[in-house]
């Protein structure tokens, strides 16, 4: 981004909005305070801010973390929203001030009503166009194109899914909505009894009219993910910012860190950042323009499957590359969260203190652990976003400051 000003806002489930109503959708659970939690999320968009910037996130920050941000280089106006919790955050936008640029976790189509609204002048790409980009059938017919490893099979009939499971191995294939994230959308199938299951869930669908359309990939032992981040001007210029290395729990993301220099010397010699801007250039071409975050894998058997899906919005891999430049550059710094038993509304209040009894605080020029939400830590159960800031010579230091911050929640009256 630029020095303009900006205001950051927007809900971090911007593909529930992307999803067409028409098509099928997979069983899953619905966690409820899962939703609530996503909904307080947008507190992280604090890390791309600079400090003339307005954040406006559903929830006010605590002064106290709010304090400790600012010794982190995380500096912003803040301007929170109404309460109104059955809205999207793009819905509950009271004023604006025209003179700044917006700058949405993604475009949606309440994005677009925003602007209008406000007759903001800032540009922004089409938002029905943003919600094809995304769809996980466009980026694999992206890789088909380009006969790239990794491919899934469109399913759009359940009789075809049939067949597609006959001819899999013992370990099963991975069932994808188009347009699931974070593990929601995702059903590794691995018996005929789930299988099953999941043909008369969709058949009860197609039954009412609605279409069939789900994408099935053999499964692919994973040894680790990392994703690739780009910037897309307006005019299509592409700007390379960097790697990501993901830790992910399942198919749900647990936090984000530096890649390691191995594996950056292989992606180089393998002219991977060539294959990035490429899938930038045509998707700029197509009308594109934004954050782009380009998830990949590397399997077991050593083999890159180059392109798992593309996100064309702000991304927690983007969020952790912005969070280790805020931090001097002796450091390393990993994104992490943990799920937390919370018994207290004061609970943030008393972790930070804890923290600084325990001298571990992290600030942009010392390392240790800097908490980065407390809109997110919700009773009885919430989420704890954080920076690990560690020497970058000395790895090892991590995993001493993650022992200091389970000492510092336990003492908080937090958990595990």
């Amino acid at each position: 981004m630029d020095s303009k000003r900006y205001i950051h806002f927007g809900t971090f489930d911007a593909e529930r909005y992307w999803r067409p109503d028409d098509v099928v959708s997979l069983p899953a659970i619905v966690d409820r305070q899962g939703q609530r939690i996503i909904a307080q999320m947008d507190q992280l968009l604090s890390i791309r801010c600079q400090p003339d910037d307005i954040l406006m996130a559903r929830t006010a920050f605590s002064p106290a973390l709010r304090a400790a941000l600012i010794e982190a280089n995380i500096r912003f106006f803040e301007h929170p929203l109404p309460p109104f919790p059955q809205l999207q955050a793009e819905q509950m936008v009271s004023s604006l001030p025209a003179t700044y640029n917006l700058a949405p976790y993604a475009v949606t189509n309440a994005v677009t009503a925003l602007k209008h609204h406000w007759q903001f002048t800032s540009p922004l790409p089409d938002a029905e166009n943003v919600a094809r980009l995304s769809s996980k059938t466009w980026s694999n017919q992206w890789v088909i194109s380009h006969q790239l490893p990794g491919d899934c099979e469109v399913i759009t009939e359940v009789a075809q899914l049939r067949r597609y499971a006959m001819d899999q191995d013992s370990i099963g294939f991975i069932l994808k909505d188009p347009y699931g994230v974070a593990g929601r959308g995702t059903i590794h199938i691995t018996s005929s009894a789930v299988l099953e299951n999941i043909c008369r869930h969709l058949e009860k669908q197609i039954r009412s009219g609605i279409e069939l359309v789900l994408l099935a990939q053999p499964f692919l032992p994973r040894r680790t993910d990392f994703s690739a981040h780009l910037y897309i001007s307006e005019s299509g210029n592409i700007e390379w910012l960097g790697f990501r290395q993901m830790q992910n729990n399942g198919f749900a993301y647990s936090g984000s860190g530096a890649l390691t220099s191995s594996m950056i010397i292989r992606l180089t010699e393998e002219r991977y950042q060539d294959l990035a801007c490429k899938l930038a250039t045509d998707i700029a071409q197509q009308g594109y323009f934004g954050p782009l975050c380009i998830d990949a894998m590397l399997l077991e058997d050593d083999r890159i499957i180059p392109v798992l899906e593309v996100n064309p919005r702000v991304s927690m891999g983007l969020l952790s590359l912005l969070l280790e430049k805020k931090f001097a550059s002796e450091f390393a710094v990993d994104m992490c969260v943990w799920s937390v038993k919370i018994t207290s509304t004061d609970f943030i209040e008393r972790l930070l203190l804890q923290l600084d009894k325990q001298a571990v605080m992290a600030a942009q020029d010392r390392p240790g652990i800097l908490p980065l939400s407390s809109a997110t830590l919700l009773c009885p159960r919430g989420r704890l976003y954080f920076a690990r800031v560690y020497p970058a010579d000395r790895p090892e230091a991590a995993a001493g400051y993650e022992e200091q911050l389970l000492r510092a929640l336990e003492a908080s009256g937090g958990a595990l």
